[in-house]
Order: structure tokens, then C-alpha cells, then sequence
């Protein structure tokens, strides 16, 4: 992550062409230690010529151009990779959902004294001891689907 920030800062920097800079200070403290700042921080402190205008190279033109190319691929395969990851997820969840239903399906097949259907008048028929046994064969087959 700080290596792409880092990188974006310096095509951000080479694709302005020229950089301006204010003025640099640099200073030694007591431990021997240098600084560079742009803000003289106390006496002793010496402005720096820094050059402050320079314009790119074909070279570096294109190493810029090429930089910029790899960060759109890194972010539209970034893009896909959690697009597959999230739809994966969901999927995922959608299953679980099916296994926890044909669950219960089965308990309440399990539970129940008769099962029945609706016809399409709306009346209910009672499964024969043959039809239940298909029903409960099917839930659970569901299950052993839907639940590995």
C-alpha cells in the first residue's frame, strides 16, 4: 500500500513537468546529525540552492507512462479479483441458507403425523405411506446436495 502511495507521489511529481520549490534550509544539530527543512528552525541554519526546475526526458517519460499503466492494471485487477470475491461470498451464503432450509424441511417431515399437498383448487391431499417416503427421500437427498 505505501509503495503504490510512494509511487503515485512521484508520477504525480514527473507529470507536472516542472517542480517549484521554496526556499531549503539544512543545519547540523549537536549530535552531528543533518537536516533539511523549509523553514529555518533557528540561527546557524544555511539556505540551500536546490534546483528547482527541470523537465522530463523521453526516458522518464515513458518509465512515468509505463508506471501509470501498471497501477490502472494493479487497480482494475484489484477491481475483479473483489467483484469474484464478493460474488463467491455470496454464493457461499445463498447455500447455506438452502442447506439450513431443506433442514428443517426435513425435522418437520420428521415431526409431522401426515404430510399433504394443495391441489389446485386449494384442497389438501394426504400423501400415501409411498409418497411420504419419496418426500423424505428427496428432502434428505436436498440435504446431502446442499450441505457438504
Amino acid at each position: 500500500m505505501w509503495h503504490k502511495l510512494n509511487l503515485l507521489i512521484i508520477i504525480a511529481m514527473f507529470a507536472s513537468g516542472t517542480v517549484q520549490a521554496t526556499e531549503v534550509y539544512k543545519w547540523t544539530d549537536d549530535q552531528g546529525n543533518v537536516f533539511y527543512s523549509d523553514r529555518a528552525p533557528r540561527s546557524g541554519a544555511k539556505k540551500v540552492k536546490v534546483k528547482t526546475d527541470f523537465t522530463l526526458d523521453e526516458e522518464a517519460a515513458s518509465r512515468r507512462d509505463r508506471a501509470g499503466d501498471l497501477l490502472r492494471a494493479y487497480d482494475e485487477e484489484r477491481g475483479i479479483n473483489q467483484t469474484a470475491t464478493t460474488k463467491e461470498a455470496k454464493k457461499q451464503a445463498d447455500l447455506k441458507k438452502q442447506c439450513a432450509e431443506a433442514k428443517k424441511l426435513v425435522e418437520n417431515y420428521k415431526n409431522s403425523t401426515y404430510l399433504y399437498t394443495k391441489g389446485r383448487d386449494g384442497a389438501r391431499k394426504i400423501l400415501s405411506d409411498e409418497e411420504r417416503k419419496t418426500a423424505e427421500g428427496k428432502a434428505a437427498s436436498d440435504v446431502a446436495k446442499l450441505c457438504k
